[in-house]
Protein backbone atom coordinates (compact mmCIF):
# COMPACT_ATOMS: atom_id res chain seq x y z
CA UNK A 1 0.00 0.00 0.00
CA UNK A 2 1.40 3.60 -0.86
CA UNK A 3 0.50 7.00 0.72
CA UNK A 4 -0.71 9.15 -2.21
CA UNK A 5 -0.06 12.20 -0.33
CA UNK A 6 3.80 11.50 0.68
CA UNK A 7 3.52 10.02 -2.79
CA UNK A 8 2.51 13.62 -4.25
CA UNK A 9 4.74 15.64 -2.19
CA UNK A 10 7.87 13.41 -3.37
CA UNK A 11 6.74 14.46 -6.95
CA UNK A 12 6.33 18.27 -6.37
CA UNK A 13 9.80 17.91 -4.95
CA UNK A 14 11.34 16.39 -7.87
CA UNK A 15 9.77 18.73 -10.19
CA UNK A 16 10.23 22.35 -8.36
CA UNK A 17 13.96 21.84 -6.37
CA UNK A 18 15.21 19.36 -9.13
CA UNK A 19 13.75 21.01 -12.01
CA UNK A 20 13.05 17.38 -13.60
CA UNK A 21 9.91 17.31 -15.79
CA UNK A 22 7.21 15.31 -14.43
CA UNK A 23 4.55 15.49 -17.00
CA UNK A 24 6.64 14.04 -20.16
CA UNK A 25 4.23 12.36 -22.60
CA UNK A 26 5.06 8.91 -24.16
CA UNK A 27 6.55 8.94 -27.48
CA UNK A 28 7.77 6.13 -28.16
CA UNK A 29 9.33 3.08 -25.77
CA UNK A 30 11.53 0.13 -26.07
CA UNK A 31 11.95 -2.80 -23.76
CA UNK A 32 15.56 -4.17 -24.05
CA UNK A 33 17.98 -6.80 -22.06
CA UNK A 34 21.12 -5.31 -21.90
CA UNK A 35 24.89 -7.95 -21.49
CA UNK A 36 28.01 -6.46 -21.45
CA UNK A 37 28.67 -6.43 -24.99
CA UNK A 38 25.07 -6.71 -26.70
CA UNK A 39 21.27 -5.23 -26.61
CA UNK A 40 18.57 -7.21 -27.43
CA UNK A 41 15.39 -5.75 -28.16
CA UNK A 42 12.43 -7.63 -26.49
CA UNK A 43 8.55 -7.20 -27.15
CA UNK A 44 7.23 -4.72 -25.08
CA UNK A 45 5.12 -5.70 -22.02
CA UNK A 46 3.76 -2.36 -21.52
CA UNK A 47 1.80 -0.55 -23.48
CA UNK A 48 2.00 3.24 -22.61
CA UNK A 49 0.67 5.00 -25.12
CA UNK A 50 -1.19 8.38 -23.53
CA UNK A 51 0.69 7.96 -20.31
CA UNK A 52 3.28 10.12 -18.76
CA UNK A 53 6.79 9.42 -17.19
CA UNK A 54 9.21 11.01 -15.00
CA UNK A 55 12.13 11.71 -16.43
Amino acid sequence: MCNITALFLILIFIELHLQAPISVPVSSEKFCLLTKGRTFELPCPFDNSGNYVIR
